[in-house]
């Protein structure tokens, strides 16, 4: 083989890779759909017409939205938690339900790491309640009106499935970049897109630790249009 054969082989792999990333980081229009109610059921009527995927690893994700709400589904194979990191203006936010809620808050320093300005408390971990009194309705309701997002804790429901609920605070641009992680084990997650490559799936992230000096590649993330 010769050196000019080598040498265009070469350039037409580059090429195609670069169109594959294109392609898989193509923004997604996302589809409307109904009011979820947030009881970690994905149920098929409730989420009729979401976009599908599969995560990588296993498991399968579903994006749709109401006009105000942007709903994030995640089925699991095994019993497990979640994450979500989304962009809100300079911010990363990292969105976490396990058996609670809580969120740490990342930004960028000089150097081009991301720095926690809010990591994830013990003791402010919230709504570990499974049920649906009017006394956990109305903390569920003033935790989204506090924080602008919801999900249900994973002893609810099937107990392999969260479904996340991020309002008008996420939802500025009219291209949203987010990551979606699940895991049974934090060193072996699930998740979308299969671009992924940062430290949003970094294990201790995923634990539910706050780990600092982060570095988040929100190119490889996915996008999606409301």
């Amino acid at each position: 083989m010769t050196r000019i054969q080598i040498l265009f082989m070469l350039l037409t792999f580059l090429i195609a890779a670069a169109g594959a990333a294109e392609t898989q980081n193509k923004a997604v229009q996302l589809p409307g759909g109904k009011l979820v109610v947030l009881d970690g059921q994905i149920s098929d009527e409730e989420w009729r017409g979401a976009y599908k995927q599969q995560l990588t690893g296993g498991g399968e994700l579903r994006l749709q939205q109401d006009g105000s709400s942007l709903y994030v589904g995640v089925k699991g194979l095994k019993e497990g938690w979640s994450h979500v990191c989304i962009t809100a203006g300079e911010r990363v936010y990292v969105l976490h339900a396990s058996a609670a809620l809580a969120e740490a808050i990342y930004v960028k320093d000089p150097a081009g790491l991301w720095r926690p300005i809010q990591g994830f408390d013990p003791a402010t971990f919230a709504l570990r309640q499974t049920d649906q009194s009017e006394e956990t309705v109305k903390a569920r309701k003033a935790f989204f009106d506090s924080h602008g997002w919801l999900a249900n804790n994973n002893r609810m429901g099937s107990r392999t499935e969260i479904e996340f609920k991020l309002g008008p605070k996420f939802l500025k641009s009219d291209e949203v970049k987010l990551a979606v992680v699940y895991a049974s084990d934090a060193k072996s997650p699930q998740y979308w897109p299969d671009s992924l490559a940062d430290d949003s799936i970094k294990e201790d992230l995923i634990f539910g630790k706050t780990p600092q000096d982060m570095k988040f590649n929100q190119a490889s993330w996915g996008r999606v249009k409301l």
